[in-house]
């Protein structure tokens, strides 16, 4: 019998380590998830069209700059899956296509959870010992 937990998703980014990153600064926080809302659409959408005309050099910028721009995200998955994109692409393609889809998918919602938390971070936390 297996140990795993069936149905389980990994978190799109590590929340703390982000915090720990940049000090507990909500406010640059909140600056990086507009950024990254911004720029990953844009990427997405470049990597889809670059994949569907088969350029294979585009593909290769756009999964790159995806990765760039979600690079302070602690998104273990996305990095993951943007290196590997990047390097078949970079090798010629072509990608397979599941992959492809996983890392669309795996960037949108990254997007989608990061920004939404950003959105969510309050200035000054209680502390641990905090009375309600």
């Amino acid at each position: 019998m297996s140990n795993e937990l069936i149905g389980v998703v990994a978190p799109a980014f590590d929340s703390v380590a982000i915090m720990n990153a940049f000090d507990g600064d909500v406010d640059f926080v909140r600056k990086l998830g507009s950024l990254i809302g911004a720029s990953v659409p844009r990427y997405v959408e470049e990597l889809r069209a670059a994949y569907a005309r088969g350029d294979w050099t585009s593909v290769a910028k756009a999964a790159h700059s995806i990765r760039g721009s979600v690079g302070n995200a602690y998104a273990l998955r996305v990095d993951e899956l943007s290196r590997d994109v990047e390097r078949i692409a970079r090798a010629g393609g072509p990608v397979d296509a599941s992959l492809m889809d996983e890392f669309a998918t795996e960037a949108t919602r990254l997007l989608s959870e990061f920004v939404l938390w950003t959105e969510m971070l309050v200035d000054d936390p209680p502390t641990a010992g905090a009375q309600r």
